[in-house]
């Protein structure tokens, strides 16, 4: 597990660990960032396999994702850390290599229960730790006893922010966000999913939103057995036939089983309303 504040350089060396560690076999990759994610689209928690070495995210096959509903895991821990333990079950149960790459949320009593919370549950035999001026050290010292070689908890490595780390603007954070959505609903086409005939999921329930308020509403399609198959746009709603038209890369063949509501509304072009 990689551990870091904004801007600390994770992602970069989660990369250069999955280069090396996949020279022996396949590898692992989780991705916790449902907000700067580079496997699933915003919004998710994923995993994917890299094999023969890294050469890009857009090369690694995203083999399951959850549906967290927000770009940010305030106000949605429990979506998290359900995602998270989620895609780890699956993800060992391919290989035995994994790497967890993790928001940079650490700060305050959210970012210390967060990972607390995700330590306990995800249970990685190692933590890497970037750290500029050992901002990490109010979530670690809890591990400290156990960071002890020859112990079973996990074995902790520090160390600094590269020199080249660059700390990402707001606005940078957004726009890449737009641009993720943009490809991903680029690849879309519309489907009509008679909501009356499968579950739903939402904070109110679908029948209760105004029109207005369900147009571009960003969705998540499940399959048959509960699992999120793919993100959807609310383009159209039909009350009268129970019908929603939605835009997703979803293939025709899929079965839909339930669809669950976000509190996010997204244009086709990626932007958040």
């Amino acid at each position: 597990m990689v551990l870091g504040g904004p801007g600390t350089g994770k992602t970069t060396l989660v990369e250069g660990l999955a280069d090396l560690l996949s020279e022996e076999g396949s590898v692992g990759v989780v991705d916790l960032d449902m907000g700067q994610s580079h496997l699933g689209p915003p919004t998710t928690i994923a995993w994917g396999l890299v094999e023969g070495g890294f050469i890009g995210w857009e090369n690694i096959v995203v083999r399951d994702m959850y549906f967290t509903g927000s770009t940010s895991p305030v106000g949605h821990l429990l979506p998290t850390i359900t995602g998270a333990r989620i895609n780890l079950d699956r993800v060992t149960r391919a290989v035995e290599k994994v790497i967890i790459d993790t928001t940079g949320l650490i700060d305050g009593e959210i970012g210390r229960v967060l990972k607390w919370h995700l330590i306990d549950l995800l249970r990685p035999r190692i933590i890497i730790a970037l750290e500029r001026t050992q901002e990490l050290e109010p979530i670690l010292r809890a591990y400290r006893p156990l960071g002890l070689r020859g112990t079973k908890g996990p074995i902790i490595y520090r160390m600094p922010v590269p020199s080249g780390a660059k700390l990402k603007t707001q606005g940078e954070r957004s726009l890449y966000r737009e641009k993720k959505f943009r490809e991903y609903f680029g690849k879309g086409r519309l489907l009509r999913v008679e909501w009356r005939r499968i579950g739903v999921r939402g904070t109110e329930g679908l029948v209760r939103h105004h029109r207005d308020l369900l147009l571009n509403r960003l969705v998540s399609l499940r399959d048959l057995w509960g699992n999120d198959r793919a993100l959807g746009l609310v383009m159209g709603i039909d009350f009268d036939k129970g019908l929603l038209s939605v835009l997703t890369p979803l293939p025709e063949e899929a079965a839909v089983g339930a669809i669950a509501l976000s509190d996010l509304r997204i244009t086709r072009e990626g932007k958040q309303l």
